[in-house]
């Protein structure tokens, strides 16, 4: 089942963070005439499997995938033409990719090398997958953001000496964990 989906009433321009409890029971595929997703946009939509975004998106707010609701999300596609945002093997990154903004919530690799250029995991990258057990961060790395990791299935990760700050709740509702290791050069730690 596809759907596709329209953008705010209000703006014309935002996938609104307001849009709870919808049955999509598939892919959706946001219209064109959206540059913008807020935060939330896709937290309560339940048995969602697969988001293909516009080649209009300019801006993904803080969070926009995050939520129990969407525990189904195993791909992440961008149409031609963005110049923002890119997708490699379904998993969501800035254009440039030096952020990792998602890795779906039922992709289900145990392990996953972040690629090099990655500077930044965003809020919320790796929440709610139960799959990951092994995340290998790449030199280079420097902020790993709120709640990165919550909720997932994360056992082992190496955190290289170029990380200066970790977000709050990066690493919360993680009860597999059984080895964090690094060398302390944080600025920031909040867990």
């Amino acid at each position: 089942h596809i759907g596709s989906i329209i953008g705010s009433a209000n703006s014309g321009t935002g996938w609104p963070e307001n849009t709870r409890n919808v049955n999509i029971n598939g892919i959706i595929i946001v219209s064109e005439s959206i540059t913008r997703l807020d935060t939330n946009a896709f937290s309560s939509l339940h048995n969602l499997t697969g988001v293909v975004l516009p080649s209009s998106l300019k801006t993904i707010e803080n969070n926009a995938f995050y939520g129990v609701q969407n525990m189904h999300l195993n791909s992440i596609l961008i149409k031609d033409g963005n110049t923002s945002f890119k997708t490699v093997n379904g998993i969501l990154y800035n254009a440039n990719m030096t952020t990792l903004i998602k890795y779906p919530v039922t992709k289900t690799a145990t392990s996953f090398a972040v690629p090099s250029s990655v500077k930044i995991i965003d809020s919320s990258a790796f929440a709610a997958n139960s799959y990951i057990r092994n995340v290998t961060l790449p030199t280079g790395i420097t902020d790993i953001r709120n709640s990165a990791f919550d909720v997932s299935g994360l056992q082992r990760i190496n955190l290289p000496n170029t990380l200066k700050t970790i977000g709050a709740y990066a690493f919360c509702n993680c009860p597999n964990i059984t080895s964090i290791t690094f060398i302390p050069t944080f600025k920031l730690i909040s867990f």
